[in-house]
């Protein structure tokens, strides 16, 4: 029965987290929100995370037999992931790109840029002849 609590625990976790480092839903949004008042600067970068991991290795203990090598091995990973949460308590910077705020950021800069990109051919179709950079003006009979 446990087990199951954790493993269900571990995989809303992952998704509370993959919607906000990865989305600009609402979901996403009001997730980011939610940390902006309540969670650590690196809580959605470390914690979020490394607890999700923790518990769904640990979810294996819940099943099966200790000596397997099996559970050996995701015993470890959940130690390593306790490691993680413990490191992720402290107060110490980490690279721009593992704070859902570099993501936003990112998404928003390659959208604008391939907007930019599909709309190009639009904004000048739409001028007149004589306002087109001579290299895009159709020829004129006046050229021939």
């Amino acid at each position: 029965m446990w087990a199951i609590v954790w493993f269900v625990f571990g995989v809303l976790g992952l998704i509370y987290w993959g919607l906000a480092m990865f989305t600009d839903t609402g979901p996403g949004e009001f997730v980011r929100e939610i940390n902006a008042k309540e969670g650590g600067k690196n809580y959605l970068s470390l914690t979020a995370p490394a607890t999700a991991l923790t518990s769904l290795f640990g979810t294996v203990f819940g099943f099966g037999d200790p000596d397997s090598v099996f559970e050996i091995v995701c015993g470890s990973m959940s130690a390593f992931f306790l490691v993680v949460i413990l490191v992720s308590l402290l107060p110490i910077p980490l690279p721009a790109w593992m704070y859902p705020e570099w993501h936003v950021e990112w998404r928003r800069r390659r959208r604008r840029e391939r907007l930019a990109t599909e709309n190009s051919w639009r904004d000048t179709s739409r001028m007149g002849p004589e306002e087109r950079p001579s290299s895009e003006r159709p020829a004129s009979p006046d050229d021939l």
